[in-house]
Protein backbone atom coordinates (compact mmCIF):
# COMPACT_ATOMS: atom_id res chain seq x y z
CA UNK A 1 0.00 0.00 0.00
CA UNK A 2 1.06 3.08 -0.56
CA UNK A 3 0.74 5.65 2.42
CA UNK A 4 0.19 9.14 2.41
CA UNK A 5 -2.73 11.55 3.86
CA UNK A 6 -4.42 14.41 2.19
CA UNK A 7 -5.45 16.11 -0.82
CA UNK A 8 -8.18 14.74 -3.11
CA UNK A 9 -10.59 12.30 -2.02
CA UNK A 10 -10.37 8.82 -3.96
CA UNK A 11 -13.16 6.63 -4.51
CA UNK A 12 -14.51 5.58 -1.45
CA UNK A 13 -17.04 3.06 -0.10
CA UNK A 14 -19.04 3.09 3.10
CA UNK A 15 -18.69 -0.67 3.93
CA UNK A 16 -21.70 -0.37 6.81
CA UNK A 17 -24.34 -0.67 4.05
CA UNK A 18 -25.96 1.82 5.24
CA UNK A 19 -27.73 4.56 2.80
CA UNK A 20 -28.21 7.63 5.01
CA UNK A 21 -29.53 9.78 3.44
CA UNK A 22 -31.51 12.88 5.08
CA UNK A 23 -28.65 15.06 4.98
CA UNK A 24 -29.31 15.62 1.07
CA UNK A 25 -32.65 14.95 -0.09
CA UNK A 26 -33.05 14.54 -3.67
CA UNK A 27 -36.78 15.06 -3.77
CA UNK A 28 -36.72 18.98 -1.87
CA UNK A 29 -33.45 19.70 -2.81
CA UNK A 30 -31.72 21.18 -6.11
CA UNK A 31 -28.68 19.41 -6.69
CA UNK A 32 -26.26 21.09 -9.01
CA UNK A 33 -22.67 20.63 -10.72
CA UNK A 34 -20.92 22.68 -8.02
CA UNK A 35 -21.24 25.04 -4.83
CA UNK A 36 -20.34 27.90 -7.37
CA UNK A 37 -23.34 26.60 -9.84
CA UNK A 38 -25.62 26.51 -7.03
CA UNK A 39 -25.34 30.15 -6.11
CA UNK A 40 -25.10 31.19 -9.61
CA UNK A 41 -28.70 29.72 -9.75
CA UNK A 42 -29.79 31.13 -6.49
CA UNK A 43 -28.65 34.83 -7.70
CA UNK A 44 -29.83 34.66 -10.93
CA UNK A 45 -33.45 33.66 -9.40
CA UNK A 46 -33.55 36.39 -7.25
CA UNK A 47 -32.54 38.82 -10.18
CA UNK A 48 -35.37 37.86 -12.18
CA UNK A 49 -37.85 37.31 -9.53
CA UNK A 50 -37.36 39.56 -6.88
CA UNK A 51 -35.10 42.23 -8.59
CA UNK A 52 -32.02 42.18 -6.38
CA UNK A 53 -29.36 44.60 -7.61
CA UNK A 54 -25.90 43.69 -4.85
CA UNK A 55 -24.49 41.27 -3.51
CA UNK A 56 -21.47 41.22 -1.02
CA UNK A 57 -19.31 38.61 0.02
CA UNK A 58 -16.64 38.69 2.86
CA UNK A 59 -13.36 39.90 1.45
CA UNK A 60 -11.69 36.74 2.37
CA UNK A 61 -13.37 33.86 0.23
CA UNK A 62 -12.40 31.78 -2.68
CA UNK A 63 -12.60 34.26 -5.17
CA UNK A 64 -13.32 32.29 -7.83
CA UNK A 65 -16.82 31.45 -6.88
CA UNK A 66 -17.24 35.27 -7.13
CA UNK A 67 -15.59 35.46 -10.58
CA UNK A 68 -17.70 32.48 -11.72
CA UNK A 69 -21.06 34.94 -10.91
CA UNK A 70 -19.72 37.81 -12.62
CA UNK A 71 -22.05 37.69 -15.81
CA UNK A 72 -24.61 37.69 -14.25
CA UNK A 73 -26.60 41.50 -14.30
CA UNK A 74 -25.80 42.26 -10.35
CA UNK A 75 -23.53 44.70 -8.69
CA UNK A 76 -20.82 42.27 -6.76
CA UNK A 77 -18.64 44.04 -3.85
CA UNK A 78 -16.82 42.66 -1.15
CA UNK A 79 -17.41 43.62 2.45
CA UNK A 80 -14.32 43.51 4.87
CA UNK A 81 -14.32 40.38 6.79
CA UNK A 82 -11.70 37.32 7.39
CA UNK A 83 -12.25 34.48 10.16
CA UNK A 84 -8.86 34.84 11.71
CA UNK A 85 -9.71 38.64 12.61
CA UNK A 86 -13.16 39.33 12.81
CA UNK A 87 -14.11 42.67 12.57
CA UNK A 88 -17.19 45.14 12.05
CA UNK A 89 -18.26 47.07 9.17
CA UNK A 90 -20.92 48.56 7.52
CA UNK A 91 -24.08 47.02 5.54
CA UNK A 92 -26.47 48.81 3.22
CA UNK A 93 -29.43 47.27 4.39
CA UNK A 94 -31.85 46.95 1.65
CA UNK A 95 -34.35 44.22 0.14
CA UNK A 96 -32.71 44.03 -2.80
CA UNK A 97 -29.08 43.70 -1.30
CA UNK A 98 -27.93 40.26 -0.77
CA UNK A 99 -25.20 39.14 1.89
CA UNK A 100 -23.19 36.16 1.21
CA UNK A 101 -22.70 34.67 4.99
CA UNK A 102 -20.13 31.86 5.35
CA UNK A 103 -19.23 29.38 7.76
CA UNK A 104 -15.70 29.27 7.61
CA UNK A 105 -13.79 26.27 7.37
CA UNK A 106 -16.66 24.41 10.16
CA UNK A 107 -16.11 27.45 12.72
CA UNK A 108 -19.08 29.39 12.66
CA UNK A 109 -21.54 31.64 10.84
CA UNK A 110 -21.32 34.95 11.29
CA UNK A 111 -24.30 36.88 13.19
CA UNK A 112 -26.98 38.58 11.02
CA UNK A 113 -28.38 40.49 14.00
CA UNK A 114 -27.80 43.50 12.29
CA UNK A 115 -29.73 42.66 8.76
CA UNK A 116 -33.32 43.01 8.95
CA UNK A 117 -34.27 43.74 5.19
CA UNK A 118 -31.39 41.98 2.94
CA UNK A 119 -31.76 38.86 1.15
CA UNK A 120 -28.90 36.50 3.66
CA UNK A 121 -27.34 33.51 1.92
CA UNK A 122 -25.56 30.77 3.93
CA UNK A 123 -22.29 29.59 2.31
CA UNK A 124 -22.36 26.13 4.43
CA UNK A 125 -19.46 24.18 2.27
CA UNK A 126 -17.51 23.58 4.89
CA UNK A 127 -19.99 22.74 7.36
CA UNK A 128 -22.44 20.54 5.34
CA UNK A 129 -24.80 19.53 8.82
CA UNK A 130 -25.40 22.87 9.12
CA UNK A 131 -27.93 22.39 6.05
CA UNK A 132 -30.79 21.19 7.51
CA UNK A 133 -30.89 23.55 10.61
CA UNK A 134 -30.18 26.59 8.34
CA UNK A 135 -32.54 29.54 9.06
CA UNK A 136 -31.26 31.70 6.20
CA UNK A 137 -33.36 32.77 3.49
CA UNK A 138 -31.54 30.50 1.30
CA UNK A 139 -27.86 28.32 1.27
CA UNK A 140 -25.71 26.79 -0.59
CA UNK A 141 -22.79 24.47 -0.38
CA UNK A 142 -20.71 22.70 -2.41
CA UNK A 143 -20.49 19.64 -1.52
CA UNK A 144 -16.73 17.81 -2.64
CA UNK A 145 -15.06 19.79 0.08
CA UNK A 146 -16.47 17.17 3.11
CA UNK A 147 -17.64 14.38 0.86
CA UNK A 148 -15.91 12.10 -1.73
CA UNK A 149 -18.00 13.14 -4.42
CA UNK A 150 -16.41 13.90 -8.17
CA UNK A 151 -18.70 16.75 -8.28
CA UNK A 152 -21.62 18.16 -6.73
CA UNK A 153 -23.21 21.53 -5.20
CA UNK A 154 -26.63 21.81 -2.78
CA UNK A 155 -29.08 24.64 -2.49
CA UNK A 156 -31.57 24.44 0.13
CA UNK A 157 -34.65 25.84 -0.91
CA UNK A 158 -37.45 23.83 -1.10
CA UNK A 159 -38.30 23.44 -4.62
CA UNK A 160 -37.65 26.44 -6.55
CA UNK A 161 -37.63 26.72 -10.41
CA UNK A 162 -33.93 26.73 -11.93
CA UNK A 163 -33.08 26.76 -14.81
CA UNK A 164 -29.66 25.88 -15.68
CA UNK A 165 -28.57 26.83 -19.14
CA UNK A 166 -26.51 24.11 -20.04
CA UNK A 167 -28.51 21.23 -18.63
CA UNK A 168 -28.56 18.01 -20.47
CA UNK A 169 -25.01 19.54 -22.35
CA UNK A 170 -22.23 16.63 -22.40
CA UNK A 171 -19.69 18.76 -20.72
CA UNK A 172 -20.50 18.28 -16.99
CA UNK A 173 -20.86 15.06 -17.70
CA UNK A 174 -17.71 14.33 -19.12
CA UNK A 175 -16.03 17.07 -16.61
CA UNK A 176 -17.80 14.37 -13.73
CA UNK A 177 -15.87 11.17 -15.60
CA UNK A 178 -12.55 12.37 -15.59
CA UNK A 179 -13.09 13.17 -11.71
CA UNK A 180 -14.44 9.66 -11.24
CA UNK A 181 -11.74 7.95 -13.28
CA UNK A 182 -9.08 10.05 -10.90
CA UNK A 183 -11.05 9.02 -7.57
CA UNK A 184 -11.14 5.31 -9.28
CA UNK A 185 -7.03 5.68 -9.94
CA UNK A 186 -6.03 7.22 -6.79
CA UNK A 187 -7.89 4.31 -4.88
CA UNK A 188 -5.88 1.82 -6.44
CA UNK A 189 -2.57 3.83 -6.03
CA UNK A 190 -3.14 3.57 -2.17
CA UNK A 191 -3.66 -0.10 -2.40
CA UNK A 192 -0.56 -0.40 -4.38
CA UNK A 193 -2.61 -1.68 -7.45
CA UNK A 194 -1.49 1.06 -10.15
CA UNK A 195 2.03 2.94 -10.02
CA UNK A 196 1.70 5.95 -12.15
CA UNK A 197 0.55 7.89 -9.65
CA UNK A 198 0.88 11.33 -12.51
CA UNK A 199 -1.58 9.95 -14.51
CA UNK A 200 -4.88 10.52 -11.72
CA UNK A 201 -2.74 13.75 -11.03
CA UNK A 202 -3.31 14.90 -14.69
CA UNK A 203 -6.83 14.10 -14.57
CA UNK A 204 -7.97 15.68 -10.96
CA UNK A 205 -5.98 18.90 -12.21
CA UNK A 206 -7.65 19.25 -16.37
CA UNK A 207 -10.98 17.89 -14.52
CA UNK A 208 -10.46 21.12 -11.63
CA UNK A 209 -9.75 23.47 -14.62
CA UNK A 210 -13.36 23.00 -15.64
CA UNK A 211 -15.05 24.10 -12.72
CA UNK A 212 -14.35 27.21 -13.92
CA UNK A 213 -16.16 27.15 -17.02
CA UNK A 214 -19.93 28.19 -17.78
CA UNK A 215 -20.45 25.00 -18.82
CA UNK A 216 -20.74 23.42 -15.94
CA UNK A 217 -23.97 25.48 -14.92
CA UNK A 218 -26.23 22.65 -14.92
CA UNK A 219 -28.17 20.30 -12.50
CA UNK A 220 -25.51 17.08 -10.97
CA UNK A 221 -24.40 15.01 -13.69
CA UNK A 222 -26.38 11.63 -13.05
CA UNK A 223 -22.94 9.37 -12.34
CA UNK A 224 -22.27 12.02 -9.50
CA UNK A 225 -25.38 11.48 -8.29
CA UNK A 226 -25.34 8.09 -8.15
CA UNK A 227 -22.43 8.39 -5.88
CA UNK A 228 -23.99 10.90 -3.96
CA UNK A 229 -26.83 9.20 -3.18
CA UNK A 230 -25.24 6.10 -2.05
CA UNK A 231 -22.78 7.67 0.70
CA UNK A 232 -23.72 7.78 4.55
CA UNK A 233 -23.35 11.33 4.67
CA UNK A 234 -23.54 12.00 7.83
CA UNK A 235 -21.75 9.22 9.13
CA UNK A 236 -18.26 10.49 7.25
CA UNK A 237 -18.65 13.68 8.70
CA UNK A 238 -19.68 12.44 12.37
CA UNK A 239 -15.95 10.86 11.57
CA UNK A 240 -14.40 13.53 10.75
CA UNK A 241 -15.43 15.51 13.66
CA UNK A 242 -14.35 12.24 16.18
CA UNK A 243 -10.71 12.36 13.79
CA UNK A 244 -10.63 16.17 14.63
CA UNK A 245 -11.09 15.58 18.60
CA UNK A 246 -8.36 13.15 18.87
CA UNK A 247 -6.13 15.58 16.33
CA UNK A 248 -6.45 18.25 18.72
CA UNK A 249 -6.42 15.73 22.05
CA UNK A 250 -3.03 14.66 20.58
CA UNK A 251 -1.47 17.85 19.03
CA UNK A 252 0.47 20.02 21.86
CA UNK A 253 0.93 23.46 22.19
CA UNK A 254 3.50 25.84 20.82
CA UNK A 255 4.53 28.75 20.01
CA UNK A 256 5.02 29.09 16.66
CA UNK A 257 1.24 28.32 15.48
CA UNK A 258 -2.01 29.11 17.01
CA UNK A 259 -4.98 25.89 16.33
CA UNK A 260 -8.14 27.45 15.63
CA UNK A 261 -10.66 25.41 16.86
CA UNK A 262 -14.38 25.09 17.63
CA UNK A 263 -16.04 24.12 20.76
CA UNK A 264 -18.44 21.20 19.06
CA UNK A 265 -14.95 19.69 16.74
CA UNK A 266 -16.92 21.30 13.72
CA UNK A 267 -14.17 21.81 12.07
CA UNK A 268 -13.60 20.83 8.48
CA UNK A 269 -9.85 19.94 9.51
CA UNK A 270 -7.05 21.37 11.36
CA UNK A 271 -6.54 25.09 10.51
CA UNK A 272 -3.22 26.35 12.00
CA UNK A 273 -1.73 30.20 11.66
CA UNK A 274 1.49 30.73 12.23
CA UNK A 275 4.09 33.88 13.48
CA UNK A 276 4.93 34.07 9.71
CA UNK A 277 5.23 32.72 6.67
CA UNK A 278 8.69 31.27 6.77
CA UNK A 279 7.47 28.87 9.51
CA UNK A 280 4.44 27.98 7.92
CA UNK A 281 6.22 27.16 4.21
CA UNK A 282 9.00 25.32 6.50
CA UNK A 283 6.57 23.02 7.81
CA UNK A 284 4.42 22.72 4.82
CA UNK A 285 7.82 21.53 3.26
CA UNK A 286 8.21 19.16 6.43
CA UNK A 287 5.02 17.22 6.14
CA UNK A 288 5.44 16.70 2.35
CA UNK A 289 8.56 14.58 3.31
CA UNK A 290 6.39 12.89 5.02
CA UNK A 291 3.82 12.35 2.58
CA UNK A 292 1.18 14.68 4.18
CA UNK A 293 -0.36 17.37 1.79
CA UNK A 294 -1.74 20.00 3.35
CA UNK A 295 -3.52 22.96 1.55
CA UNK A 296 -3.68 26.32 1.15
CA UNK A 297 -7.21 28.00 1.60
CA UNK A 298 -7.44 30.18 0.02
CA UNK A 299 -4.95 31.37 -2.04
CA UNK A 300 -4.94 34.84 -4.21
CA UNK A 301 -6.93 37.23 -1.50
CA UNK A 302 -7.08 40.85 -2.26
CA UNK A 303 -6.58 42.97 0.48
CA UNK A 304 -3.00 43.10 2.16
CA UNK A 305 -4.61 42.53 5.60
CA UNK A 306 -6.22 39.21 3.69
CA UNK A 307 -3.03 38.08 2.21
CA UNK A 308 -1.03 38.14 5.46
CA UNK A 309 -3.44 35.64 6.85
CA UNK A 310 -3.21 33.52 3.40
CA UNK A 311 0.75 33.84 3.92
CA UNK A 312 -0.23 32.51 7.58
CA UNK A 313 -2.55 29.69 7.21
CA UNK A 314 -2.36 26.49 6.55
CA UNK A 315 -4.86 23.16 6.26
CA UNK A 316 -4.52 19.93 7.59
CA UNK A 317 -6.45 17.05 6.59
CA UNK A 318 -7.89 14.79 9.37
CA UNK A 319 -11.30 13.41 7.71
CA UNK A 320 -13.19 10.28 7.71
CA UNK A 321 -10.43 8.74 5.15
CA UNK A 322 -8.01 8.07 7.93
CA UNK A 323 -8.01 5.61 11.36
CA UNK A 324 -6.92 6.84 14.74
CA UNK A 325 -3.33 5.54 13.82
CA UNK A 326 -3.19 7.55 11.05
CA UNK A 327 -3.96 10.59 13.07
CA UNK A 328 -1.30 9.95 15.64
CA UNK A 329 1.12 9.59 12.35
CA UNK A 330 -0.47 12.84 11.00
CA UNK A 331 0.17 14.49 15.16
CA UNK A 332 3.18 13.32 15.62
CA UNK A 333 4.74 15.21 12.50
CA UNK A 334 2.90 18.27 13.68
CA UNK A 335 4.47 17.69 17.42
CA UNK A 336 8.24 17.11 16.06
CA UNK A 337 8.15 19.99 14.29
CA UNK A 338 7.00 22.42 16.82
CA UNK A 339 8.85 21.08 19.29
CA UNK A 340 12.44 21.38 17.70
CA UNK A 341 11.30 25.12 15.47
CA UNK A 342 10.06 26.38 19.02
CA UNK A 343 13.33 25.36 20.73
CA UNK A 344 14.94 27.36 18.06
CA UNK A 345 12.60 30.12 18.79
Amino acid sequence: MNREFGSDFHFYQCNNGIREVSLINSTTDSLFFSGRVALYNILDYGIRNYGWKRVGFPSYYCHEVVVFCETLPIEIFYYPYNPFQPSSFEWVDDEQHVFINVDFFGLGLMSTDFIQKSVVVEDLSNNLLKLVESKANYCFASLRKQLPVPVGGISKDFLLKYSPINDGNQFPEDVASEKIAAMFLKAKYLDGEFKAKQVYRNLYIKSEKSFSSCHTNSYIPTSAKNILLNLSHKELINKTHKNIKLAKDLLKNYPIFKLLTSKKNTEMGLMLIFENKEIRDSLKTHLLKKNIYPSILWPNQKTETDKYFEDRFLFVHVDFRYTSNDIQYIINQLNDFGACNSKQN
